[in-house]
């Protein structure tokens, strides 16, 4: 008997382990006919509180799955496409039939154009795109009258954290385990389509390790992951000047006069210092002001191994650190010398928001 919320197999011998629920739980609940639902999804459903486990990586056990399904569902969120459009799902998915969702596009300024999202998009995926935010519902019966037409199961899958649940809850409108935590999902969840026979079927979320939020805990990464509309700040570079994106990037402007935009979410902290302040900085504010890290212990800026490398930008180009946010260059010319933890991907691409764009 799996877990109606994240269909883990339940378990009532070992509460350290996924699919725990006491056994006279269990029994009642069957007894009485209703939803059961493992101890974690419980208290995640109705506390908000989080059981941090040990996730496997469910990368094998999809190439097994997609054999049973025909139509394929793959999620990627727009504020982290090249750290949640992997290589590894895109090469097992070659040759299927694909639908490519973008999800939560809420989190740009409302004056993107779906439009430019499309045509920006379509460069890297030939294929039908839909934008969505499963938080506010928008895009959700456009995808569902999709799926509808196609007369046959859907499978989901994509990373950790893009909103694979969420998708299913409204595309079905049933309870399923929602949270902002990674690896709420733990096997194969079965759902209707709102409306229809059609099943939708939930995977777990393939787990990744070379983006910047990856370096951080559950609950650190749930309180830098956006929940609104992108924060964003205009500088114009100066040498001698440093650029933090928390703790986790620091930039220094190899050039004069170039005007740029650094967008990240409103946990994520930015900020311009002189390179005179910047040990002091590191020693007083690392997990304090510079966030993330979210708290001093959380990592040691000793421990980590950092590297640096050098970017040239032109106008229109962005510079993406993987679940964090992004440096456009607005106007000119950029030259900029990036320090990050290494292994942490860092991303040369055209400027997803138009940077000649007027409000």
């Amino acid at each position: 008997m799996r877990c109606s919320g994240c269909g883990v197999e339940l378990q009532t011998t070992d509460p350290r382990s996924p699919g725990y629920i006491p056994k006279e739980v269990l029994e009642r609940r069957m007894k009485e006919g209703k939803e059961v639902l493992c101890r974690r999804c419980f208290r995640a459903r109705h506390y908000g509180e989080y059981e941090d486990i040990r996730l496997r990586d469910f990368l094998v056990e999809y190439k097994y799955v997609l054999r049973e399904f025909e139509n394929h569902i793959l999620v990627v969120d727009i504020f982290d496409v090249e750290g949640t459009m992997r290589e590894e799902l895109l090469r097992i998915l070659s040759g299927k039939k694909v639908i490519l969702v973008l999800n939560k596009v809420d989190l740009l300024p409302k004056y993107v154009r779906k439009s430019e999202i499309l045509m920006w998009i379509q460069e890297k995926f030939e294929g039908e795109v839909f934008l969505i935010s499963a938080r506010r519902g928008h895009g959700i019966a456009s995808l569902r009258r999709r799926i509808s037409a196609g007369g046959k199961a859907h499978l989901i899958l994509g990373c950790t954290n893009v909103g694979k649940s969420s998708i299913l809850k409204e595309l079905t409108e049933s309870e399923v385990t929602v949270s902002p935590h990674p690896g709420t999902t733990l096997g194969l969840i079965e759902r209707k389509l709102k409306d229809s026979k059609i099943s939708v079927f939930d995977t777990p979320g393939l787990i990744t390790n070379d983006r910047f939020v990856d370096l951080l805990k559950p609950a650190c990464q749930r309180k830098v992951l956006p929940k609104d509309e992108v924060r964003r700040k205009t500088f114009k570079s100066k040498v001698g000047k440093l650029y933090f994106l928390g703790g986790m990037v620091i930039m220094e402007s190899l050039v004069e006069g170039t005007m740029f935009k650094i967008f990240s979410s409103e946990g994520v902290r930015i900020h311009e210092t002189s390179m005179k302040n910047f040990e002091r900085l590191i020693k007083k504010s690392w997990g304090r002001f510079l966030i993330p890290p979210c708290s001093p212990g959380e990592i040691k800026y000793e421990d980590i191994e950092w590297e640096e490398i050098i970017f040239e930008l032109n106008e229109g180009e962005d510079l993406n650190f993987t679940g964090l946010g992004w440096l456009n260059v607005k106007k000119g010319g950029m030259r900029i010398k990036i320090r990050k933890p290494k292994g942490a991907r860092v991303f040369l691409r055209d400027a997803l928001i138009n940077p000649k764009r007027k409000r």
